[in-house]
């Protein structure tokens, strides 16, 4: 006897057996880790995970350090004003992975808060004199902070650069700015390895 009918209905068969149901037998939308992924993760892949005891699926993305990252650097000549802060132009992308540097400015994308090493470096065209202060600073959501700039003295066609780590919400802007006393307008040398700024989230 295949089956015993009960008042028209089909008898519980119960249980199976422990290891009788197979992958082969769940449908394709099941969960089952029979698949090994081979290479990186896409941004859109999803993982899965306990939130307070729910579980849910999330993007890769959200948790992929390294991302976003970008680098900008002056592909034109830069005129600073006597003793006045000046946001420095970068004109030209080397990379920028999710688009978010733009009109000099980086601005973290949304989903994207954390920890940031952010790097820059200006140099002088060589025009300046000697004795004079140059410093470069980072400038976060439009205010300078003394732990994130750096300068020199006794220049002459001279380089400075700051590098910080800095802990950005999203919609954050970063920006990079120049001053000098030097007595005149003065000028910034262009150069994808002489002035640059660039940026990386770590975690």
């Amino acid at each position: 006897i295949d089956f015993v009918m009960l008042l028209g209905n089909v008898l519980d068969i119960g249980t199976p057996s422990d290891g009788t149901v197979t992958n082969a037998k769940l449908a394709q939308d099941i969960i089952s880790g029979e698949t090994a992924l081979t290479a990186i993760p896409a941004d859109t892949d999803e993982i899965l995970l306990s939130d307070a005891g729910t579980l849910k699926r999330i993007d890769y993305s959200l948790l992929r350090a390294g991302t976003p990252s970008f680098r900008a650097y002056s592909n034109s000549a830069q005129d600073i004003a006597n003793a006045t802060s000046t946001q420095v132009n970068f004109g030209a992308e080397d990379w920028d992975t999710e688009s978010a540097f733009a009109s000099n400015t980086f601005t973290v994308p949304a989903g994207k808060a954390g920890k940031y090493v952010i790097t820059a470096c200006i140099r002088s065209d060589g025009s300046w004199n000697e004795t004079e202060q140059f410093n470069i600073q980072i400038y976060h959501n439009d205010s300078a902070s003394d732990q994130c700039s750096a300068g020199i003295n006794y220049l002459h066609a001279n380089s400075a650069g700051v590098t910080a780590v800095l802990d950005l919400d999203a919609t954050d802007t970063v920006k990079i700015y120049c001053y000098h006393d030097e007595g005149g307008t003065e000028g910034l040398e262009a150069g994808q390895s002489t002035t640059f700024f660039s940026g990386v989230r770590i975690g």
